[in-house]
């Protein structure tokens, strides 16, 4: 199974997809920030600017590593799996609790009828038959998935304009600072924070450093203004009712008149809800794979694909009971806990990377000087 090089195109469109797959979490925000839930996004982004630059500077110190390679050559083969395979912890609970999440949305709003199991193997089926096909087949999917998302959701916010009450945002920034702080850290841990993911793609682009850090950086300005603009329509379209919704993105296009013959959108905009959320699924899942598969120093992961399948489908069913549950986790303990691994990890990393470089470097200037003393 041969993965050939990514483009810097293919990098940003699975990267965007990965990003808007965060819609479900969209109720984290609303019911702290309120009215102001739109302007999180940009506060969120000052906040994640530290771990950003981390990335960034790993990345552009070991050019031909991804994520997993880069933890080993910075803090050594066995620290350096070790925090690869907290990373697999990491990615193995995102693809979780997303995989709850979609599953909890299908089976309350679309197929009530169906075993919420039914449709757990359904969507962890769906995403080992991708993998087994390997990177380069997932790489031709987003592109096409991200225009026809990014032309719906235009779609539907021209449609809603004539029902926006542009008082529901007012006044703006009359909250206590620690409803901003709070949001942000929210937003910040959960949406962009789980973009650490794209460094599993790091080693894998065919242009190395420029090409990693642009398309990165694109992705994270890209997230900003698409969670932004979602949030704003969400509070133009629902006023007060975000702050107590479970799913403000979809109760703000059930909204959506359009005429007689389509009374509403919410059918297209579950589709492509569906669908992103199955993108940050199938990504996570791909991420505890290759990290499993640097430890473990095998050379494919299709051995590991059914049995990493199978407990990912078992968690979603037992790591939540409802969107209740997903909701108070998304608000009180997720983003604590994914700081660890966001913010407490890339540190540890950078600092044995230049710790490691300063020893090299300084072994480099040493020899020539002892070679000159022995003569």
């Amino acid at each position: 199974m041969k993965e050939l090089k990514l483009t810097q195109g293919q990098f940003i469109s699975i990267g965007m997809c990965y990003m808007m797959g965060s819609i479900l979490h969209s109720a984290f925000v609303s019911s702290v920030a309120g009215r102001d839930s739109w302007l999180i996004p940009f506060i969120c982004a000052l906040m994640f600017l530290p771990v950003a630059a981390m990335c960034i500077v790993l990345v552009k110190r070991h050019p031909d590593k991804d994520l997993f390679g880069i933890n080993e050559a910075a803090l050594g083969p066995v620290l350096g799996r070790f925090v690869s395979f907290l990373y697999a912890v990491f990615f193995l609970c995102i693809a979780s609790l997303n995989a709850s999440e979609l599953e909890n949305f299908v089976t309350a709003n679309l197929l009530n009828e169906t075993s919420i199991v039914v449709i757990t193997i359904v969507t962890i089926g769906t995403c080992c038959y991708a993998l087994g096909k390997g990177l380069n087949t997932i790489a031709r999917l987003p592109m096409t998935v991200l225009v026809l998302g990014i032309a719906v959701l235009g779609f539907e916010i021209i449609i809603s304009i004539q029902q926006m009450d542009f008082t529901n945002v007012q006044p703006i920034l009359a909250q206590e600072p620690m409803v901003y702080v709070r949001s942000g850290h929210i937003m910040s841990s959960i949406s962009l924070g789980e973009s650490i993911g794209m460094l599993i793609f790091a080693g894998k682009l065919k242009q190395k450093n420029s090409g990693f850090t642009r398309g990165y950086l694109f992705i994270l300005g890209y997230s900003v203004l698409y969670l932004s603009v979602t949030h704003l329509r969400e509070t133009l379209l629902l006023g007060r009712v975000a702050e107590f919704s479970m799913l403000p993105s979809f109760d703000a296009v059930r909204l959506i008149n359009f005429g007689t013959s389509l009374s509403s959108t919410e059918s297209i905009y579950s589709l492509m809800m569906m669908t992103f959320s199955m993108f940050r699924i199938l990504i996570s899942f791909y991420g505890t794979l290759q990290a499993l598969k640097h430890i473990l120093r095998l050379e494919h992961y299709k051995s590991l694909l059914l049995p990493v399948g199978a407990l990912i489908a078992v968690y979603s069913l037992k790591i939540m009971g409802s969107a209740g549950d997903s909701f108070y986790f998304g608000t009180t303990t997720s983003p604590f806990f994914w700081t660890a691994f966001e913010f407490v990890l890339p540190t540890i990393t950078l600092i044995g990377s230049l710790i490691r470089g300063f020893v090299k470097k300084r072994r480099e200037t040493d020899k020539p000087a002892k070679m000159r003393a022995e003569a």
